[in-house]
């Protein structure tokens, strides 16, 4: 499964990102971060999501508010520090996330929506059909060239064949 993260801003979500790449994922003003908020009372970078073990783990402040689903249970971030389920890391509480867990961060102004999903399909690339082939082994342009005249009128002349000056015999 890959993370999905979704921002809320003014009670509408204005940005949501599906992770196929697991790495780090940041939020604040520095250009850099994951997630930018320019004109906002956000740090320059605050890390949200680390990616280590092969696992995903939601990264938190004291300052911060939020919930986690773990199972069937919803719990907020203060009951994750007290339980001793988030583990203290210098400033940070760090919660290893399973795939089942979602829930919501909140950093100020801005709501992150977090879930694990079944990535989308892949865009399909448009192929375009290889170029079809005249009778002179020259790409087919259909009936013919369209020209324009000076008057602007649409005149449709036959394509005329290239022929070389080396080629004539």
């Amino acid at each position: 499964k890959i993370l999905r993260v979704a921002l809320v801003q003014g009670h509408k979500i204005t940005e949501e990102r599906h992770f196929r790449k697991k790495h780090d994922i940041t939020i604040g003003q520095d250009q850099k971060n994951t997630f930018v908020i320019p004109a906002s009372n956000l740090p320059a970078s605050i890390p949200v999501f680390e990616h280590k073990g092969g696992q995903y783990h939601l990264v938190f402040t004291e300052r911060m508010d939020g919930r986690v689903r773990l199972g069937t249970a919803d719990v907020d971030f203060a009951s994750l520090r007290d339980q001793g389920l988030a583990k203290k890391r210098g400033p940070v509480y760090v919660l290893p996330l399973s795939e089942t867990a979602r829930g919501t961060v909140r950093l100020g102004e801005v709501t992150m929506l977090f879930q694990f999903a079944t990535p989308p399909p892949e865009p399909k690339k448009t192929e375009l059909p290889p170029p079809t082939e005249g009778p002179s082994g020259s790409p087919d342009k259909g009936a013919g060239d369209q020209r324009v005249s000076p008057g602007g009128t649409t005149n449709t002349q036959p394509a005329q064949p290239t022929v070389k000056p080396d080629e004539t015999g």
